[in-house]
C-alpha cells in the first residue's frame, strides 16, 4: 500500500465525490435492502456475457455479412488440427482463403493468434465458438465499471456506466459476430485498469497483469495495442510526474507481463512468414498498409487511391453513424459532451477524451477506414469500438449528476435515452438478422454434396462470397472447396481423379452480393461438372425469341475479350432471323477446332492460350441488323490438351443489363431464350 501522502489531489477529490450526499440510481434500484456490489457485478457480468451469445444465435444464425468471420473459423480449424498454417498442394490460386497469405507452399491467416486462441479454447471447452463471445461482452461491461471506479472512486457511477455499456446496441451487433473488435475493447479496458491502479498502489501483480492484457491486445490487434498504450501510459506518466522511481518500477513490472506475449507474437511471425518482424498481413499484400497512396486488400483486387480527402470523408461518415450503436444514440452524444464540458478541468477527463480521440486519429491514416466506412451503418464503426467505453462513462456521469440534482429530471433523461435507443437497436437487429439469413443458401449448397467431392465455388478467394466454403489444414476434407477458375479447373480435376467435381452457381452477380439493408433473394445451385472432349466440338444453339424483335443474331467469341497481354478474342457473328416474332424458335451450330488442325472445317479456331468460349444472342429492330443489342449469353471453360479440345459444363449463364448507357453482364441460374448443347463432332477425314 502506498503512502497516502503520495496520492494525487485527484484521488482525494474523487473519493470525496464518491461519498456525496444523496442516493444514486443504483442505490434506488437496490431499495432499502442494499444488494451487495459483488452480486450486482456478477449480474452485470452474466448479462454482458449472455447478450453476445444470444445475439450470435438469434441475430447471426448464418454468420454476419463480414467475411472476416470465415477467416477466423478457418484459422481455428488450423489450430484444432495442430497446425499454424495450411498447405496449398501447389495450387494456391485454388485453395487460398480470403485475407490469407500464400507463401512457400503454405497458407496462413493475416491475423495474429490472440482471438483465434480464445475461439479455440471455447470450441474445446464448450463445443462451440460462441463461448468466446461471452468474454468480449463480460470484459467490456465489467471493464467499463472498473475503469470508472478507478477514475472516480464512485461506486454508483461505476455501476451506471457499466449499465450504459450493457444496453448499447454495439454489444449485441458486434458482440454476436465472431470478430475481435469487442473482445479487444474488453481486454484493453482491463489493461487500463491494471496499469492505472498498479501505478497508484505500487502493485507488481496488477502491473504484470496489465502488461499481460496489453500483450494480448498486441497478439490480437497490434495497432490497437499501440494506441491503448499511448493514452493509458501517457496519462499515468502525467498523473504521477515527478514520482520517477515509482513510474520506472511500474513500467518494469508492466514490461514483465507484456514481453512473453510480445515474444509469442514474434515467434508466430517467424514460424509462418520466416521473419519475426514480418507480420502475416504484410505478406498477404504489402499494399494493405498504413499511409496515403495506392492500396488494396488482396492481390486479385484493383488498386485504390487513399488520400487525405478520402480519409476525412471516411472519418466523418464513421463518426456520424457511430451514435446509432451507442446507448441514447445522438442524445447520448449530447449527454457525453455535456459531461466532458462540465469536467473539462478534471484531470481524469484527459484519459476519457484521449481514448475518444486516439482511435479516430490513428485510423485516419489507415486506408481500411475508407473500406469500413461504407458499411458503418450496418454493424457499427469497427475500428472505433474502443470509443464506446469512455462515451458510456461520460453518459453515466450526466445521468448520475442530473439524478442527484433533481430525481425527476434524472428519470426524464433516462427516459429520453431509452426512447432514443430502441428504434435504432430494433432496426439494426432486424437488418443484421436479414443479412445473416440471406446467406443460408450458401450453407445449404455445401450440404447438398454428400460424396467425396471437389467443389468449385465462385469468387477469387475461398470464403468470399461463400463464407462456409473453407478447408482443413491438410486439404483432406470429404468435400474439398476450390475457387472456380474456369478452364484451369481441368488441371486440378486431373490431379484429383478420385473426387467427383461439382460447381456452385449463384443466382446473383458479385455486385449484387455486397451487404445492403435489403438483400436480394439468393439461390445457389450445385451442378456436377462434365467434360466434353474431341478434336472438334459443335455448340448446338437453340434460341427462343422472348420479345417482338425481328432481328435475331447469334455470336461466338473464343478467348477473353480485352484480357491483359493476350491477343484479341476471336469473334464470329451470324444472323439467324430477320423477321422473327415472339416465341419463334431458331437453331444453329457453331463448330470449334484446334488452331493447327487445318484439315478440319470450323467457325472458330482455338489456340493454346484461349481458355473460354462464349455463345450469345442479340436482338434488333428491322433495318438495324448490325446494331442488335446483346441479351443473354453462356460461357464455357475450354482448353487444348493432348491434341483435343476439352470443354467444361455447365456454363456460366448471364443476362445483359443497361447501366448508365453501357451493357453490364450479371450471372443468373437461368436465362430465357438461349440453350447451348456442346457435343464432340466426328472427324470428316
Amino acid at each position: 500500500m502506498s503512502d497516502p501522502s503520495e496520492r494525487s489531489l485527484d484521488d482525494a477529490e474523487i473519493e470525496t465525490r464518491g461519498s456525496m450526499r444523496g442516493s444514486s440510481i443504483a442505490t434506488e434500484i437496490r431499495g432499502r435492502r442494499r444488494v451487495p456490489t459483488w452480486l450486482l457485478l456478477v449480474g452485470l457480468g452474466i448479462a454482458g456475457a449472455a447478450i453476445p451469445i444470444v445475439a450470435h444465435y438469434a441475430i447471426f444464425p448464418d454468420l454476419s455479412w463480414n467475411r472476416d468471420e470465415a477467416v477466423y473459423t478457418w484459422q481455428v480449424a488450423l489450430l484444432r488440427d495442430g497446425h499454424l498454417t495450411g498447405i496449398d498442394l501447389g495450387f494456391p490460386d485454388f485453395f487460398r482463403p480470403w485475407l490469407s497469405a500464400a507463401h512457400d507452399g503454405k497458407l496462413f491467416s493475416q491475423y495474429p493468434l490472440g482471438w483465434p486462441l480464445l475461439l479455440l479454447a471455447s470450441d474445446v471447452a464448450f463445443g462451440t465458438l460462441a463461448g468466446a463471445l461471452a468474454i468480449g461482452g463480460a470484459l467490456s461491461v465489467l471493464g467499463t465499471y472498473y475503469l470508472t471506479r478507478e477514475l472516480t472512486r464512485d461506486q454508483n457511477l461505476s455501476l451506471v456506466a457499466a449499465l450504459v455499456m450493457l444496453v448499447s446496441p454495439i454489444l449485441a451487433i458486434q458482440g454476436g459476430a465472431l470478430l475481435s473488435y469487442l473482445p479487444t475493447l474488453g481486454i484493453g479496458l482491463f489493461f487500463a485498469v491494471g496499469a492505472l491502479s498498479g501505478v497508484r498502489l505500487g502493485s507488481p501483480l496488477r502491473l504484470v497483469g496489465a502488461g499481460f492484457a496489453l500483450g494480448w491486445v498486441f497478439m490480437t490487434r497490434p495497432f490497437d495495442a499501440v494506441l491503448w498504450s499511448i493514452v493509458v501510459l501517457g496519462y499515468a506518466i502525467l498523473t504521477h510526474r515527478g514520482a520517477w522511481r515509482r513510474l520506472a518500477l511500474s513500467m518494469t513490472w508492466l514490461t514483465v507481463g507484456f514481453v512473453p506475449l510480445l515474444m509469442a507474437t514474434l515467434g508466430y511471425n517467424a514460424l509462418v512468414t520466416g521473419n519475426p518482424m514480418d507480420f502475416p498481413i504484410a505478406l498477404k499484400d504489402p499494399l494493405d498498409s498504413i499511409g496515403f497512396g495506392e492500396h488494396r486488400i488482396m492481390p486479385a483486387f484493383d488498386l485504390q487511391y487513399f488520400g487525405p480527402v478520402r480519409a476525412v470523408k471516411s472519418t466523418v461518415r464513421t463518426l456520424f453513424f457511430l451514435p446509432i450503436f451507442l446507448a441514447g444514440t445522438y442524445a447520448g452524444i449530447v449527454a457525453a459532451a455535456a459531461a466532458l464540458w462540465c469536467r473539462r478541468r478534471d484531470r481524469t477527463s484527459l484519459l476519457l477524451s484521449g481514448l475518444i480521440v486516439i482511435f479516430p486519429l490513428g485510423y485516419f491514416f489507415f486506408w481500411g477506414i475508407d473500406v469500413s466506412a461504407a458499411n458503418s451503418t450496418l454493424s457499427g464503426p469497427i475500428y472505433y469500438v474502443p470509443l464506446f467505453a469512455p462515451l458510456s462513462i461520460l453518459i453515466a456521469m450526466t445521468i448520475v449528476t442530473t439524478w442527484r440534482w433533481r430525481r425527476s429530471s434524472g428519470i426524464g433523461l433516462v427516459a429520453v435515452l431509452v426512447v432514443a435507443t430502441l428504434p435504432f437497436l430494433i432496426d439494426r437487429v432486424i437488418v443484421n438478422h436479414r443479412l445473416s439469413v440471406a446467406q443460408a443458401p450458401w450453407r445449404d449448397a455445401n450440404a447438398a454434396v454428400d460424396d467425396r467431392a471437389l467443389v468449385f465455388v465462385p469468387g477469387t478467394y475461398l470464403g468470399l462470397p461463400n463464407p462456409f466454403a473453407m478447408n482443413s489444414s491438410q486439404l483432406d476434407d470429404r468435400a474439398l472447396y476450390a475457387v472456380d477458375r474456369g478452364s484451369k479447373n481441368l488441371e486440378l480435376m486431373s490431379r484429383m481423379p478420385e473426387r467427383t467435381p461439382y460447381v456452385q452457381r449463384p443466382s446473383l452477380a458479385p455486385d449484387e452480393l455486397t451487404p445492403v439493408t435489403n438483400p436480394k433473394r439468393l439461390l445457389v445451385e450445385v451442378e456436377k461438372i462434365t467434360v466434353v472432349r474431341g478434336r472438334r466440338i459443335v455448340l448446338h444453339v437453340r434460341i427462343t425469341n422472348p420479345q417482338n424483335k425481328p432481328i435475331v443474331r447469334s455470336y461466338l467469341r473464343v478467348g477473353r475479350s480485352g484480357a491483359l497481354g493476350l491477343p484479341p478474342a476471336n469473334t464470329a457473328e451470324k444472323t439467324v432471323a430477320t423477321d422473327a416474332a415472339r416465341g419463334d424458335v431458331f437453331e444453329t451450330d457453331w463448330v470449334l477446332a484446334i488452331a493447327d488442325d487445318g484439315n478440319q472445317e470450323a467457325d472458330a479456331w482455338l489456340a493454346d492460350w484461349m481458355d473460354e468460349v462464349t455463345v450469345g444472342v442479340a436482338y434488333g429492330d428491322a433495318g438495324s441488323e448490325l446494331e442488335a443489342r446483346p441479351a443473354v449469353r453462356e460461357t464455357f471453360g475450354i482448353r487444348v490438351q493432348d491434341g483435343e479440345l476439352e470443354l467444361l459444363e455447365p456454363p456460366i449463364r448471364q443476362r445483359a443489363f443497361e447501366v448508365g448507357g453501357a451493357i453490364q453482364w450479371r450471372e443468373r441460374l437461368e436465362i430465357r431464350g438461349l440453350q447451348v448443347v456442346p457435343r464432340p463432332l466426328a472427324d470428316s477425314s
